[in-house]
């Protein structure tokens, strides 16, 4: 089976309605807020803890758009290989 980009927009377009997705983007936008406001708050702390902080934050970071690069990565393929074929 090939999945193409729209059935994965119109998925996650479906996810939306969600009521489960809902509570788990709103829960990980909190923890990238909350590890946000540690680090801003402890910009004074030793190296090894702001990178940590850092670490957190861009963990977050990649699962908060992960749906939508999983999208576009998808799309980027069909693209090349239409490219391809016409060529």
């Amino acid at each position: 089976m090939s999945i193409t980009s729209s059935d994965l927009q119109a998925g996650l377009e479906s996810l939306k309605d969600n009521i489960f997705w809902q509570v788990y983007q709103k829960r990980l936008m909190g923890e990238f807020n909350r590890v946000q406001t540690i680090l801003l708050s402890n910009a004074n702390a030793e190296e090894s803890q702001l990178r940590v902080c850092a670490s957190l934050m861009s963990a977050f970071q990649t699962a908060i758009s992960m749906p939508d690069r999983i999208i576009q990565e998808k799309k980027t393929d069909e693209e090349l290989k239409a490219n391809e074929y016409d060529g």
